[in-house]
């Protein structure tokens, strides 16, 4: 873990002298993702490391600032490294924890609802420099498939005409924490953009 990143987001000097690792924690495939104690903050944060080859980090970061926490749904950006060897952002930690299995799928689903209603609702002056979703790798209607391609490939006029609203891109029960039974929080907004409602 690059504590020297962390320790330079809060202004301290060498190693390990304002943070202290608490765990890695598991899932991702791009990041390598660290729940830390700040000392500075008297809370816990998250580090997430990339690879040199990831220009998703500064994508991110962009998405985040942007967000500015979505009304305490996603992470707020504290401090970030995305020019750094080793590209980092660290994170405000949401409250609870990763679990695909949260209880009763009637009850999940309805969380997950609610929760992407509110990204869908963000519209307007937020999303001016927002990628297009349609732009995007496997976001155009060459790249349908599945059962439901032909009801979209009717409808895409359809979809094309819609207003702007804000997407994740990659919003499943991997991407979302609990706190309980309630979801409380939205990570990984790498893919973070604007499409059609």
């Amino acid at each position: 873990m690059n504590l020297a990143a962390v320790n330079r987001a809060f202004g301290h000097e060498g190693d390990g002298q304002g943070a202290v690792a608490v765990r890695r924690l598991v899932g991702g495939t791009h990041a390598t993702t660290w729940l830390i104690a700040v000392e500075e903050l008297r809370s816990e944060a998250v580090l997430r490391e990339f690879s040199t080859e990831d220009a998703s980090v500064a994508w991110e970061a962009e998405v985040l600032l942007k967000l500015d926490g979505l009304k305490g749904l996603a992470p707020r950006l504290l401090a970030e490294g995305v020019n750094d060897a080793i590209p980092w952002l660290l994170l405000s930690r949401l409250p609870g924890t990763a679990d695909i299995t949260s209880g009763e799928p009637e009850a999940v689903a309805a969380e997950l609802a609610l929760a992407l209603s509110t990204v869908h609702r963000v519209r307007g002056d937020h999303l001016t420099s927002f990628r297009r979703v349609f732009e995007m790798a496997g976001g155009g209607l060459e790249d349908l498939s599945g059962a439901a391609a032909s009801i979209v490939e009717a409808r895409w006029q359809h979809i094309n005409d819609e207003p702007l609203v804000l997407t994740h891109f990659d919003f499943w029960s991997g991407n979302v924490v609990w706190d309980a039974d309630r979801l409380s929080g939205i990570v990984d907004w790498n893919g973070g953009s604007d499409r059609k409602s």
